[in-house]
Order: C-alpha cells, then structure tokens, then sequence
C-alpha cells in the first residue's frame, strides 16, 4: 500500500455513504478527516482541549465544536445538537486520552489511580447512549496489556452489554499508508441489530517509507533527552527506506536532519536542521493543506496525539464495504 495522497477539500467534497458520525475525542480533526474521505458525514467533534477544538473548526468550518468533558456529557443532548435520537447516527468514534497506557509514560506501571485510565468507560457508555450502528475506538497497543488489560476487558463487556458485536485488533499505522510505525489498538463493534461481524482493513504487504513524502537523499535522526519523561540518552536512526518512528508529543520537536554523506554517525552528532511542521505533518498523514494553529510547540502536540487520516479512511471504507453494505443482510 503506498502513500495515500489527498487533500482536506477532496475528504469534505468525497461522495457521502449517506451514514452520520460523531467523534468523541477528536483532537485537531485526523480522525474525522479519514471518515470524510471514505464517506462518512461526521457532524460533531468533541474534545475538552482549546487548541484541538480551535484546529478542528479551522479545518471543518460549518461542523459543530463541542468543547465539553465527556464524563458531563449526556447521549441524548449530543445528539439533539443535529436532530437525531438514539439508534440514527451511522458512526460513533473515539480515541480517550492514552498517556496512562502508552509505553512511553514515565512509570513503569500502569496509574490506575489517572482519571483518564476510567475514560474508555465513559466512551462505552456514550455508546449505550447514543445507539450508533457501529462504534471504533483506538487506544495504544499499551491498552491490551499488563494492569491495563483489567479496563481493556471491562469496556470491552460494557459494549458487548450494550448490545454490540465487538472485536479488537492491533493496526500499523505503516501498513495502511502512513510512513510512520504507530501501532494502536482498533475495537470495533457493530449493533447486534446489523446481523453483521466487526470489519477491519486489510493491510498492504510492506509499509509506507519516509523517502516518499520526505527527501529521500537524508537521514532522519531522533535524540530522546527528557529523562524526567521517562526517556533516556539514545538514538533513534531511521532512513528514508523505512517509515519514521513513532510521532510522540514528547521529544518530537529534536528530529533532525543528518547528511550521511558529511557525518560520521559512530560519534555523537549535533542536531543540524529540525524537522519543520509541515515534515512532521507529512509524516502523520495529513495533506498539505489541513491547517495548524502556527505555534510549533502546540502544533507537534495536537500531531502527535492524533489518528492518521489514512488509517481512519481504511478503516472507514472497509466498514462501508463489509459493515453497512451488508447491514440486516444476514443474522449470523
């Protein structure tokens, strides 16, 4: 699978399936701008950060901003925002705040004692609410292991309970068109009303590289240096063959440029050139012209906590596909 190429204005003026959704959790919009392209008419974006909701109405002027804190949100008064009851929106989408479960958090144990350890039970509980036919809800891969396996479990029987077909599976970000590793957790469920299984896309037989959006005639180098966040004195070397490591919010801002032909990388090298924005940008997924709020600290943040466009787009055309194409077709 290669890169997919794309802009905001051909996600916003994609044909529509006819199917409406809501994203909770939206972040600056990554989400909801994959749904688009693939068909979706997403409504709403929730989030309880200023700068997400300000990125996400930049970019998705006319669609409703709710800035609000989940747990005081009400199914019901969601959906009267767009005139619809429980059970008529197609898509409801959400990625709760993962910092407790990724594998890049300070502690070395899971602190279920964090509030936002308990917000993947808030997002099945808005499903419950709410109705959608189908719900998707990412997390890192960090959310289907150690102590955090315990939540992963429960919010997956509260859905379950809700009345909805679930199922989990691991995504690489790599595999689906996006030059960067980032593997995050998909779980999936469709009303039991559909008769239909959870549909996932299926991935492409080698990963997205950074030498297809980047110049492909330099290295990239990452120096993780915060030890107060958990990270160490290392390098992280990737060429333009591969895709880019992981996009954090922490550290993200000391990628840099390396010469291979002027440096010998046996010895300590000095940052030369950051990774501008719009680099970070392009190795997110996003198209050139989804636009950022031009305060870089703020900007890499809002990058490193979102979805990838690309990912949601798979995801969304294979629901279409195997999910909504099918929906009542047969009792399984």
């Amino acid at each position: 699978m290669t890169i997919l190429r794309f802009s905001k204005k051909d996600a916003i003026s994609s044909e529509k399936c006819g199917e409406t959704g809501v994203s909770l959790f939206c972040g600056c919009g990554g989400s909801a701008l994959g749904y688009e392209l693939a068909g979706f008419k997403m409504a709403i974006g929730v989030d309880w950060d200023k700068f997400a909701c300000e990125a996400y109405r930049k970019n998705f002027p006319g669609k409703i901003v709710i800035r609000a804190d989940v747990r005081k949100l009400r199914g019901e008064d969601l959906l009267g925002k767009i005139g619809r009851r429980p059970g008529e929106i197609g898509l409801l989408d959400g990625s709760p705040p993962c910092q407790t479960f990724s594998s890049a958090s300070a502690f070395s144990k899971i602190k279920l004692a964090d509030e936002r350890s308990w917000l993947p039970f808030e997002f099945a509980r808005l499903v419950a609410e709410t109705k959608p036919k189908v719900f998707v809800m990412e997390n890192v891969k960090g959310f289907v292991q150690g102590k955090a396996v315990g939540v992963f479990k429960e919010t997956k029987k509260r859905l379950s309970a809700a009345g909805y077909r679930v199922e989990a599976r691991l995504l690489d970000a790599s595999y689906l068109g996006v030059p960067q590793k980032r593997k995050r957790v998909f779980l999936i469920g469709v009303r039991d009303d559909g008769g239909i299984s959870p549909a996932f896309p299926k991935p492409s037989l080698r990963p997205a590289t950074m030498g297809e959006v980047l110049d492909g005639a330099r290295l990239v180098l990452a120096r993780w240096k915060n030890k107060k966040n958990g990270f160490g004195e290392k390098f992280v070397l990737a060429r333009p063959r591969d895709p880019s490591p992981t996009v954090t919010t922490v550290g993200i801002g000391i990628y840099c440029w390396i010469d291979i032909a002027k440096e010998d990388l046996s010895k300590d090298v000095r940052i030369r050139e950051p990774l501008t924005t719009e680099d970070v940008k392009a190795l997110c997924g996003f198209p050139p012209d989804f636009v950022l709020l031009g305060r870089k600290r703020t900007d890499l943040r809002l990058l490193g906590n979102s979805v990838p466009p690309p990912v949601t787009f798979h995801v969304g055309n294979a629901l279409i596909k195997d999910v909504f194409g099918k929906w009542g077709s047969r009792k399984q």
